[in-house]
């Protein structure tokens, strides 16, 4: 699950922009 939010803010940080 943690890992799952991490990797999610990670994407958000490169596409979310």
């Amino acid at each position: 699950y943690i890992f799952f939010l991490i990797m999610n803010n990670f994407i958000c940080i490169n596409f979310c922009n």
